[in-house]
């Protein structure tokens, strides 16, 4: 039960703030076209917001004192905890992910693909397109 309430609480929030951001910002876009791309940001926005406010147990100002109540007593939960203890788990058992940085800046994976096929001059493979995006941390941490 409270799982789906969250979930549904999520989903609000998403739909009250994207109504907040057309109060300033317009786009030439039908909303279907916009929306996916809104819910990744917005979903990762919010994911870093709930993420520090639950390490630093601090209510953020733009919450109310009913909903913080609500995420405590879900943060408390023993589903939560468990997944929380998994996803860790998971993150760390993937040692690309954890030992690789991003160093293609803001360009497409598409265009860097295009970039090593030109510079290849034949197509390129998924992989040699992860290592010219992807680099070892210097630490190997």
């Amino acid at each position: 039960m409270m799982i789906r309430l969250h979930q549904f609480l999520w989903r609000l929030l998403l739909q009250l703030t994207l109504r907040c951001i057309r109060r300033i910002y317009r786009w030439d876009r039908p909303d279907e076209m916009v929306r996916p791309f809104f819910d990744q940001y917005a979903s990762k926005w919010l994911r870093k917001k709930f993420n520090y406010a639950r390490k630093e147990n601090k209510q953020p100002k733009w919450m109310a004192d009913d909903d913080w109540a609500g995420l405590l007593e879900y943060w408390a939960t023993y589903e939560f905890r468990k997944k929380s203890t998994q996803n860790k788990a998971n993150r760390l058992a993937n040692p690309v992910a954890v030992n690789t940085i991003y160093c293609g800046g803001s360009s497409s994976m598409g265009e860097h693909k295009r970039k090593l096929e030109a510079q290849l001059g034949r197509p390129s493979q998924r992989m040699e397109v992860f290592a010219a995006c992807y680099k070892k941390k210097a630490d190997g941490s």
